[in-house]
Protein backbone atom coordinates (compact mmCIF):
# COMPACT_ATOMS: atom_id res chain seq x y z
CA UNK A 1 0.00 0.00 0.00
CA UNK A 2 3.31 2.41 1.00
CA UNK A 3 4.70 3.45 -2.46
CA UNK A 4 7.71 6.45 -3.32
CA UNK A 5 6.44 9.79 -3.85
CA UNK A 6 6.20 11.00 -7.08
CA UNK A 7 9.49 13.20 -8.08
CA UNK A 8 8.30 16.31 -7.68
CA UNK A 9 7.87 15.20 -3.84
CA UNK A 10 11.57 13.93 -3.64
CA UNK A 11 13.07 17.34 -1.75
CA UNK A 12 10.22 17.07 1.16
CA UNK A 13 12.42 17.15 4.26
CA UNK A 14 12.13 14.12 6.64
CA UNK A 15 9.95 14.28 9.51
CA UNK A 16 8.49 12.12 12.05
CA UNK A 17 4.85 13.20 12.37
CA UNK A 18 1.62 11.27 12.57
CA UNK A 19 -1.34 12.95 12.57
CA UNK A 20 -4.65 11.55 12.99
CA UNK A 21 -6.87 13.75 10.93
CA UNK A 22 -11.03 13.06 11.63
CA UNK A 23 -12.40 14.07 8.10
CA UNK A 24 -15.27 15.02 6.80
CA UNK A 25 -17.10 11.75 5.58
CA UNK A 26 -15.56 9.13 8.30
CA UNK A 27 -12.22 9.22 5.94
CA UNK A 28 -9.21 9.05 8.28
CA UNK A 29 -6.11 10.53 6.14
CA UNK A 30 -3.21 9.32 8.19
CA UNK A 31 0.34 10.94 7.53
CA UNK A 32 3.46 9.58 8.34
CA UNK A 33 6.80 9.37 7.46
CA UNK A 34 10.39 7.79 8.37
CA UNK A 35 13.34 9.39 9.12
CA UNK A 36 15.10 8.38 5.51
CA UNK A 37 14.92 11.89 3.89
CA UNK A 38 14.08 10.50 0.45
CA UNK A 39 10.93 8.45 1.56
CA UNK A 40 7.43 10.51 2.75
CA UNK A 41 4.51 8.14 2.63
CA UNK A 42 0.88 9.63 2.31
CA UNK A 43 -2.27 6.99 2.80
CA UNK A 44 -5.77 7.00 2.98
CA UNK A 45 -7.72 4.41 5.08
CA UNK A 46 -12.10 4.37 4.41
CA UNK A 47 -14.56 3.39 7.23
CA UNK A 48 -14.61 -0.01 4.39
CA UNK A 49 -11.03 -0.31 5.11
CA UNK A 50 -10.69 -0.26 1.17
CA UNK A 51 -7.19 0.67 0.12
CA UNK A 52 -7.21 3.84 -1.67
CA UNK A 53 -4.12 5.38 -3.72
CA UNK A 54 -1.33 7.62 -1.25
CA UNK A 55 -3.02 11.15 -1.10
CA UNK A 56 0.08 12.74 -2.47
CA UNK A 57 -0.87 11.48 -6.21
CA UNK A 58 -3.78 13.19 -5.75
CA UNK A 59 -2.27 16.86 -4.51
CA UNK A 60 -1.55 19.36 -7.12
CA UNK A 61 2.32 19.79 -8.41
CA UNK A 62 3.26 23.05 -6.67
CA UNK A 63 1.99 21.75 -3.17
CA UNK A 64 5.74 19.93 -3.33
CA UNK A 65 7.25 22.95 -4.95
CA UNK A 66 8.78 26.50 -3.74
CA UNK A 67 5.49 27.86 -2.31
CA UNK A 68 4.27 25.03 -0.11
CA UNK A 69 4.50 22.08 1.29
CA UNK A 70 2.33 19.78 3.48
CA UNK A 71 4.43 20.74 6.33
CA UNK A 72 2.37 23.64 6.75
CA UNK A 73 -1.12 21.40 7.48
CA UNK A 74 0.86 18.94 9.67
CA UNK A 75 2.06 21.50 12.08
CA UNK A 76 -1.38 23.40 12.60
CA UNK A 77 -2.82 19.84 13.31
CA UNK A 78 0.27 19.02 15.60
CA UNK A 79 -0.08 22.76 17.44
CA UNK A 80 3.21 23.33 16.70
CA UNK A 81 3.12 27.21 16.69
CA UNK A 82 7.53 27.42 15.54
CA UNK A 83 7.22 25.28 13.05
CA UNK A 84 3.86 27.18 11.41
CA UNK A 85 5.69 30.34 11.79
CA UNK A 86 8.43 29.13 10.09
CA UNK A 87 6.45 27.55 7.14
CA UNK A 88 4.61 30.86 6.98
CA UNK A 89 7.64 33.23 6.95
CA UNK A 90 9.48 30.88 4.06
CA UNK A 91 6.63 31.52 1.79
CA UNK A 92 4.14 29.31 2.07
CA UNK A 93 0.37 30.32 1.61
CA UNK A 94 -1.96 30.34 4.26
CA UNK A 95 -4.55 28.55 2.29
CA UNK A 96 -2.15 26.04 0.37
CA UNK A 97 -4.36 22.86 0.74
CA UNK A 98 -3.08 19.58 1.64
CA UNK A 99 -4.93 16.88 -0.41
CA UNK A 100 -8.60 18.18 -0.43
CA UNK A 101 -8.66 20.57 2.77
CA UNK A 102 -6.85 24.02 4.02
CA UNK A 103 -5.14 24.40 7.34
CA UNK A 104 -7.75 26.28 8.63
CA UNK A 105 -9.95 23.40 8.45
CA UNK A 106 -7.19 21.04 9.89
CA UNK A 107 -6.93 23.78 12.81
CA UNK A 108 -10.73 23.86 12.91
CA UNK A 109 -10.82 20.07 13.14
CA UNK A 110 -8.57 20.46 15.82
CA UNK A 111 -9.70 22.71 17.83
CA UNK A 112 -7.03 24.69 17.71
CA UNK A 113 -8.61 28.11 18.32
CA UNK A 114 -4.69 29.67 18.31
CA UNK A 115 -3.95 28.18 15.13
CA UNK A 116 -6.83 29.52 13.53
CA UNK A 117 -6.09 33.16 14.76
CA UNK A 118 -2.55 32.81 13.54
CA UNK A 119 -3.96 31.44 9.94
CA UNK A 120 -6.44 34.03 9.58
CA UNK A 121 -4.37 36.66 11.06
CA UNK A 122 -1.87 35.45 7.80
CA UNK A 123 -4.71 36.15 5.70
CA UNK A 124 -6.21 32.73 5.35
CA UNK A 125 -9.91 32.51 3.77
CA UNK A 126 -12.64 31.95 6.12
CA UNK A 127 -14.58 30.58 3.66
CA UNK A 128 -12.63 28.41 1.52
CA UNK A 129 -14.04 25.37 0.84
CA UNK A 130 -12.10 21.79 0.73
CA UNK A 131 -12.19 20.61 -2.90
CA UNK A 132 -13.84 17.26 -1.91
CA UNK A 133 -16.64 17.77 -0.04
CA UNK A 134 -17.23 21.35 0.13
CA UNK A 135 -16.89 21.72 4.00
CA UNK A 136 -15.55 24.85 5.50
CA UNK A 137 -13.72 25.81 9.10
CA UNK A 138 -16.94 26.73 10.51
CA UNK A 139 -18.30 23.56 9.89
CA UNK A 140 -16.29 21.37 10.87
CA UNK A 141 -15.59 22.91 14.50
CA UNK A 142 -19.54 22.99 14.25
CA UNK A 143 -19.88 19.37 13.99
CA UNK A 144 -17.08 18.62 16.19
CA UNK A 145 -18.80 20.68 18.86
CA UNK A 146 -15.28 23.22 19.37
CA UNK A 147 -17.36 26.32 20.85
CA UNK A 148 -14.45 28.62 21.40
CA UNK A 149 -13.27 27.83 17.86
CA UNK A 150 -16.54 28.50 16.47
CA UNK A 151 -16.80 31.86 18.59
CA UNK A 152 -13.31 33.12 16.97
CA UNK A 153 -14.87 31.89 13.34
CA UNK A 154 -17.80 34.16 14.32
CA UNK A 155 -15.86 36.85 14.71
CA UNK A 156 -14.62 37.17 11.21
CA UNK A 157 -16.28 39.80 9.29
CA UNK A 158 -17.87 38.31 6.20
CA UNK A 159 -17.86 34.88 7.56
CA UNK A 160 -20.96 32.42 5.62
CA UNK A 161 -23.01 31.01 8.06
CA UNK A 162 -24.91 28.57 6.33
CA UNK A 163 -22.55 27.33 3.83
CA UNK A 164 -23.27 23.57 3.72
CA UNK A 165 -21.44 20.29 2.81
CA UNK A 166 -22.22 19.29 -0.47
CA UNK A 167 -24.52 16.30 0.39
CA UNK A 168 -24.97 16.71 3.85
CA UNK A 169 -25.91 20.22 6.31
CA UNK A 170 -25.06 23.40 7.55
CA UNK A 171 -22.71 23.71 10.32
CA UNK A 172 -26.28 25.06 12.57
CA UNK A 173 -27.86 21.48 11.07
CA UNK A 174 -24.31 19.37 12.13
CA UNK A 175 -24.63 21.44 15.97
CA UNK A 176 -28.11 20.44 16.31
CA UNK A 177 -27.76 17.17 15.25
CA UNK A 178 -24.88 16.60 17.11
CA UNK A 179 -26.44 17.90 20.40
CA UNK A 180 -24.04 20.64 20.84
CA UNK A 181 -26.11 23.36 22.35
CA UNK A 182 -24.05 26.21 23.12
CA UNK A 183 -22.43 25.76 19.63
CA UNK A 184 -25.65 26.03 18.25
CA UNK A 185 -26.90 29.08 20.55
CA UNK A 186 -23.74 30.60 19.43
CA UNK A 187 -24.74 29.95 15.64
CA UNK A 188 -27.98 30.96 15.79
CA UNK A 189 -27.33 34.16 17.55
CA UNK A 190 -24.93 35.10 14.64
CA UNK A 191 -27.99 34.49 12.45
CA UNK A 192 -27.82 31.40 11.10
CA UNK A 193 -30.87 30.01 8.99
CA UNK A 194 -32.82 27.26 10.78
CA UNK A 195 -34.50 26.20 8.23
CA UNK A 196 -31.33 26.29 5.85
CA UNK A 197 -30.76 22.64 4.67
CA UNK A 198 -27.82 22.14 2.60
CA UNK A 199 -26.25 22.88 -0.90
CA UNK A 200 -28.71 19.71 -1.77
CA UNK A 201 -31.69 20.32 0.46
CA UNK A 202 -33.09 16.67 -0.83
CA UNK A 203 -29.89 14.99 1.15
CA UNK A 204 -30.18 16.60 4.45
CA UNK A 205 -33.13 17.78 7.06
CA UNK A 206 -33.69 20.80 8.55
CA UNK A 207 -32.66 20.89 12.19
CA UNK A 208 -36.06 21.02 13.52
CA UNK A 209 -36.86 18.17 11.85
CA UNK A 210 -34.05 15.94 12.70
CA UNK A 211 -34.40 16.76 16.42
CA UNK A 212 -38.07 15.48 16.26
CA UNK A 213 -36.66 12.46 14.26
CA UNK A 214 -34.30 11.49 16.97
CA UNK A 215 -35.69 12.77 19.85
CA UNK A 216 -33.66 15.53 21.39
CA UNK A 217 -35.83 17.78 23.20
CA UNK A 218 -33.65 19.81 24.51
CA UNK A 219 -32.89 21.10 20.83
CA UNK A 220 -36.26 21.31 20.37
CA UNK A 221 -37.31 23.58 23.08
CA UNK A 222 -34.10 25.84 21.82
CA UNK A 223 -35.75 26.31 18.38
CA UNK A 224 -39.10 26.49 19.85
CA UNK A 225 -37.89 29.09 22.20
CA UNK A 226 -36.30 31.33 19.15
CA UNK A 227 -40.10 32.29 18.06
CA UNK A 228 -39.75 30.07 15.17
CA UNK A 229 -43.05 28.55 13.64
CA UNK A 230 -43.09 25.63 15.03
CA UNK A 231 -46.20 23.80 12.96
CA UNK A 232 -44.05 25.01 9.95
CA UNK A 233 -44.58 21.68 7.00
CA UNK A 234 -41.39 20.32 5.33
CA UNK A 235 -40.96 19.76 1.71
CA UNK A 236 -42.91 15.96 1.86
CA UNK A 237 -45.76 17.53 4.49
CA UNK A 238 -44.88 16.50 7.83
CA UNK A 239 -44.13 18.91 10.84
CA UNK A 240 -42.02 18.70 13.89
CA UNK A 241 -44.98 16.95 15.52
CA UNK A 242 -46.04 14.35 13.41
CA UNK A 243 -42.58 13.28 13.31
CA UNK A 244 -42.27 13.07 16.96
CA UNK A 245 -45.33 11.66 17.34
CA UNK A 246 -44.45 9.07 14.40
CA UNK A 247 -41.05 8.04 16.31
CA UNK A 248 -42.54 7.80 19.76
CA UNK A 249 -40.69 10.80 20.86
CA UNK A 250 -43.06 11.37 23.75
CA UNK A 251 -40.57 14.37 25.37
CA UNK A 252 -40.82 15.92 22.04
CA UNK A 253 -44.32 15.74 21.96
CA UNK A 254 -44.57 17.42 25.37
CA UNK A 255 -42.16 20.11 24.69
CA UNK A 256 -44.03 20.85 21.00
CA UNK A 257 -47.45 20.58 22.63
CA UNK A 258 -45.88 23.34 25.32
CA UNK A 259 -45.04 25.53 22.65
CA UNK A 260 -48.24 25.94 20.72
CA UNK A 261 -48.17 23.17 18.20
CA UNK A 262 -51.53 22.63 16.88
CA UNK A 263 -52.86 19.19 19.10
CA UNK A 264 -55.43 18.51 15.78
CA UNK A 265 -53.07 19.53 12.74
CA UNK A 266 -54.32 17.55 9.60
CA UNK A 267 -51.09 16.43 7.01
CA UNK A 268 -50.83 13.49 5.30
CA UNK A 269 -54.05 12.04 3.97
CA UNK A 270 -56.00 14.15 6.22
CA UNK A 271 -54.44 12.35 9.35
CA UNK A 272 -53.60 13.82 12.63
CA UNK A 273 -50.81 13.47 14.76
CA UNK A 274 -52.99 10.89 17.23
CA UNK A 275 -53.00 8.85 13.66
CA UNK A 276 -49.13 9.72 13.30
CA UNK A 277 -48.67 8.20 16.80
CA UNK A 278 -50.88 4.99 16.71
CA UNK A 279 -49.23 3.93 13.03
CA UNK A 280 -45.83 4.58 14.90
CA UNK A 281 -46.25 1.83 17.85
CA UNK A 282 -45.19 -0.80 14.80
CA UNK A 283 -42.18 0.79 13.79
CA UNK A 284 -38.88 -0.67 14.34
CA UNK A 285 -36.68 1.10 16.60
CA UNK A 286 -35.07 3.64 14.56
CA UNK A 287 -31.09 3.28 13.72
CA UNK A 288 -28.85 6.64 15.13
CA UNK A 289 -26.21 7.76 12.61
CA UNK A 290 -22.87 7.39 13.44
CA UNK A 291 -22.66 10.99 14.50
CA UNK A 292 -25.32 11.04 16.86
CA UNK A 293 -24.35 10.92 20.41
CA UNK A 294 -26.79 9.39 22.04
CA UNK A 295 -26.75 5.48 22.54
CA UNK A 296 -28.99 2.72 21.73
CA UNK A 297 -30.42 2.68 24.76
CA UNK A 298 -32.02 5.54 24.43
CA UNK A 299 -33.84 4.92 21.24
CA UNK A 300 -35.63 2.25 22.30
CA UNK A 301 -37.19 4.35 24.66
CA UNK A 302 -39.84 5.20 22.06
CA UNK A 303 -43.45 5.62 23.22
CA UNK A 304 -46.05 5.70 21.10
CA UNK A 305 -48.54 4.99 24.01
CA UNK A 306 -47.19 8.25 26.18
CA UNK A 307 -47.34 9.84 22.80
CA UNK A 308 -51.29 9.13 22.48
CA UNK A 309 -51.48 10.04 26.08
CA UNK A 310 -50.07 13.83 25.82
CA UNK A 311 -52.32 14.43 22.73
CA UNK A 312 -55.48 13.59 24.22
CA UNK A 313 -54.42 15.49 27.57
CA UNK A 314 -53.63 18.17 24.85
CA UNK A 315 -57.21 18.15 23.24
CA UNK A 316 -56.46 15.62 20.56
CA UNK A 317 -59.70 14.51 18.91
CA UNK A 318 -60.78 11.57 17.04
CA UNK A 319 -60.84 12.86 14.02
CA UNK A 320 -61.21 10.58 10.27
CA UNK A 321 -58.82 11.35 8.01
CA UNK A 322 -59.62 11.45 3.97
CA UNK A 323 -60.16 7.48 4.30
CA UNK A 324 -62.57 7.63 6.95
CA UNK A 325 -60.68 6.17 9.36
CA UNK A 326 -60.03 7.37 12.74
CA UNK A 327 -57.18 6.95 15.31
CA UNK A 328 -58.71 3.67 16.98
CA UNK A 329 -59.12 1.88 13.63
CA UNK A 330 -55.99 2.38 12.64
CA UNK A 331 -54.31 1.14 15.87
CA UNK A 332 -56.51 -1.81 15.97
CA UNK A 333 -55.20 -2.32 11.71
CA UNK A 334 -51.54 -1.65 13.37
CA UNK A 335 -51.97 -4.02 16.28
CA UNK A 336 -50.93 -1.18 18.52
CA UNK A 337 -52.33 -2.40 21.75
CA UNK A 338 -51.13 -0.55 24.07
CA UNK A 339 -52.68 2.70 22.02
CA UNK A 340 -55.96 0.99 21.92
CA UNK A 341 -55.95 0.45 25.54
CA UNK A 342 -54.63 4.48 26.18
CA UNK A 343 -57.43 6.11 23.44
CA UNK A 344 -60.18 3.35 24.88
CA UNK A 345 -59.39 5.05 28.25
CA UNK A 346 -59.09 8.45 27.97
CA UNK A 347 -61.95 9.05 25.79
CA UNK A 348 -64.38 6.38 28.09
CA UNK A 349 -64.74 4.29 24.94
CA UNK A 350 -66.22 7.16 23.37
CA UNK A 351 -65.38 5.63 19.64
CA UNK A 352 -65.90 1.96 20.28
CA UNK A 353 -68.79 1.10 17.77
CA UNK A 354 -67.88 4.44 15.58
CA UNK A 355 -67.62 3.23 12.01
CA UNK A 356 -65.70 3.83 9.17
CA UNK A 357 -67.13 6.21 6.57
CA UNK A 358 -66.25 4.14 3.63
CA UNK A 359 -66.59 0.55 4.31
CA UNK A 360 -68.70 0.90 7.62
CA UNK A 361 -66.26 -1.55 9.65
CA UNK A 362 -65.84 -0.64 13.44
CA UNK A 363 -62.66 -0.83 15.15
CA UNK A 364 -63.48 -4.32 16.33
CA UNK A 365 -63.73 -5.48 12.22
CA UNK A 366 -60.56 -4.00 11.86
CA UNK A 367 -58.96 -5.82 14.90
CA UNK A 368 -61.08 -8.98 14.36
CA UNK A 369 -59.50 -9.09 10.24
CA UNK A 370 -56.44 -8.76 11.28
CA UNK A 371 -56.47 -11.34 13.75
CA UNK A 372 -55.25 -8.90 16.71
CA UNK A 373 -56.20 -10.99 19.59
CA UNK A 374 -54.97 -8.48 22.43
CA UNK A 375 -57.01 -5.59 20.66
CA UNK A 376 -59.98 -7.41 20.54
CA UNK A 377 -59.86 -8.02 24.36
CA UNK A 378 -59.75 -4.51 24.70
CA UNK A 379 -62.26 -3.34 22.88
CA UNK A 380 -64.56 -6.21 23.94
CA UNK A 381 -63.66 -5.00 27.74
CA UNK A 382 -65.50 -1.24 26.58
CA UNK A 383 -68.88 -3.00 25.13
CA UNK A 384 -68.18 -3.13 21.52
CA UNK A 385 -70.49 -4.13 19.62
CA UNK A 386 -70.01 -7.94 18.51
CA UNK A 387 -73.46 -8.16 16.29
CA UNK A 388 -72.36 -4.90 14.26
CA UNK A 389 -72.07 -5.40 10.67
CA UNK A 390 -70.27 -3.30 8.29
CA UNK A 391 -71.78 -1.95 4.77
CA UNK A 392 -71.41 -5.71 2.96
CA UNK A 393 -73.04 -7.20 6.22
CA UNK A 394 -70.27 -8.47 7.49
CA UNK A 395 -69.75 -9.10 11.38
CA UNK A 396 -66.63 -9.67 12.83
CA UNK A 397 -66.98 -13.16 13.90
CA UNK A 398 -67.64 -13.40 10.16
CA UNK A 399 -64.41 -11.98 9.42
CA UNK A 400 -62.17 -13.45 11.60
CA UNK A 401 -63.76 -17.20 10.56
CA UNK A 402 -63.07 -16.06 6.78
CA UNK A 403 -59.10 -15.39 8.17
CA UNK A 404 -58.92 -18.36 10.03
CA UNK A 405 -58.01 -16.38 13.13
CA UNK A 406 -58.90 -19.12 16.36
CA UNK A 407 -57.93 -17.03 19.16
CA UNK A 408 -60.02 -14.34 17.73
CA UNK A 409 -62.96 -16.59 16.82
CA UNK A 410 -63.26 -18.20 20.49
CA UNK A 411 -62.84 -14.09 22.30
CA UNK A 412 -66.01 -13.28 20.16
CA UNK A 413 -67.63 -16.50 20.60
CA UNK A 414 -67.33 -15.75 24.22
CA UNK A 415 -68.62 -12.21 24.14
CA UNK A 416 -72.13 -13.26 22.57
CA UNK A 417 -71.53 -13.60 19.07
CA UNK A 418 -73.83 -15.71 17.44
CA UNK A 419 -72.09 -18.81 15.46
CA UNK A 420 -75.75 -19.39 13.27
CA UNK A 421 -75.85 -15.52 12.73
CA UNK A 422 -75.43 -14.88 8.75
CA UNK A 423 -71.93 -14.37 7.26
CA UNK A 424 -73.09 -12.10 4.57
CA UNK A 425 -75.83 -9.77 3.28
CA UNK A 426 -75.17 -11.14 -0.05
CA UNK A 427 -77.43 -14.10 -0.97
CA UNK A 428 -75.11 -15.70 -3.21
CA UNK A 429 -73.45 -16.08 0.06
CA UNK A 430 -76.34 -17.11 2.12
CA UNK A 431 -74.41 -19.48 4.81
CA UNK A 432 -74.10 -19.26 8.71
CA UNK A 433 -70.83 -17.68 10.04
CA UNK A 434 -69.59 -21.04 11.39
CA UNK A 435 -69.86 -23.03 7.50
CA UNK A 436 -67.56 -20.80 6.41
CA UNK A 437 -64.80 -22.46 8.90
CA UNK A 438 -62.05 -24.98 8.52
CA UNK A 439 -62.57 -28.27 9.86
CA UNK A 440 -59.39 -27.70 12.03
CA UNK A 441 -61.16 -24.25 12.86
CA UNK A 442 -63.74 -26.56 14.22
CA UNK A 443 -62.24 -29.15 16.17
CA UNK A 444 -60.21 -26.85 17.66
CA UNK A 445 -63.83 -24.65 19.11
CA UNK A 446 -65.11 -28.51 20.19
CA UNK A 447 -67.38 -28.54 17.41
CA UNK A 448 -68.48 -31.95 15.51
CA UNK A 449 -70.91 -30.64 13.66
CA UNK A 450 -71.69 -26.91 11.76
CA UNK A 451 -73.92 -25.39 13.61
CA UNK A 452 -77.61 -24.93 11.90
CA UNK A 453 -79.06 -21.52 11.32
CA UNK A 454 -79.87 -20.99 15.49
CA UNK A 455 -77.79 -18.48 17.36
Amino acid sequence: MNSLPPPACQGVAAVAVQCAHRAYGHVCARVASVHTPQRFFVSQTHHTSKPRPPLCRSLPEDVFRGGGSPRLYMAVCAGDHYAVDQELADGTGPDQPFGAVTPLIGAALEGRTAMVDKLLAAGAQVNLQDRKRGVTALLCAARVGYYDTVQRLLRVEGIDLNAGSVNEGTPLWFAIRCSHQQTATALWEAGADVYRQSQRPSKAAPPLRTAATWGDAPIIEFIASRAVCIDRRFDDGHTALTLACTFGQAECVRVLLNAGADVNQTGLLGGTPLHEAVRGEGLPVVPLPECFPLDEDETAKQDCAGVVRLLLAGGARLKADDQGMNPLHVACIENAERCVEVLLEMTCGQAVDTPCKGSGMTALHFAAIKGHAGAVQYLLKWGADVHKQSNSGCTPLYLAVRKNHLEVVRSLIAAGAGQGEKGCSDKAFDYTVLQYASIAMLEALDLDRVPDGSA
